[in-house]
This record gives structure tokens, sequence and C-alpha cells, in this order.
């Protein structure tokens, strides 16, 4: 996730990669990663027919039993199926 976000900061706004990079690496999160997720990630990437890297996303929520909101109408038209996703313009807290 923070090679996501710094990719954005990198196009949006380069003069700001230097904050960026110590603001992403401060904030207290805890990460998820490990055969089981790289493997569910690959899973769906293959029967969704989608990047693997957006599938990331997707199979650590699965594997959590968290939710993925996301603003990927495309990404979200093929998976919305297998549950533990919502499109962000339908999020309602």
């Amino acid at each position: 996730w923070k090679a996501e976000a710094l990719s954005v900061v990198a196009r949006k706004a380069p003069e700001k990669i230097g904050h960026a990079c110590t603001l992403l690496f401060s904030v207290p999160v805890q990460t998820v990663e490990g055969v089981e997720t790289y493997r569910k990630a690959a899973e769906l990437a293959a029967q969704l027919k989608h990047h693997l890297f957006d599938t990331f996303y997707h199979a650590v929520a699965l594997g959590c039993g968290a939710t993925l909101i996301t603003a990927d109408d495309r990404y979200f038209a093929k998976a919305f199926r297998l549950g533990n996703i919502k499109l962000l313009m339908n999020y309602a807290a």
C-alpha cells in the first residue's frame, strides 16, 4: 500500500515525495502478508482476470473478515459476488 500511495504522490506532487515517505513510514498500521495472502491474491487475479496488485487488498479483506472499500468500478463489478467489498460511491458509514 505504501508503494501505491507513493506512486500517486510521485505523479501528482513530486515535490512532496520526501514528506510523503516520512508520513507513510510513520503510520502505525498492522500489515498482513504471508503465503496464504499471496496465494489468495493470485487466485483472485486468475479467477477475475484482473491485475494482482489490485487483488491483494481484497485477499486481505477476505482473509481478515474485513470489508474492502474501493473506488475501482471495474474491479468491483468483477469481484462483488465474492463478498467483503463495497463500492466507495455507495458506501454509507
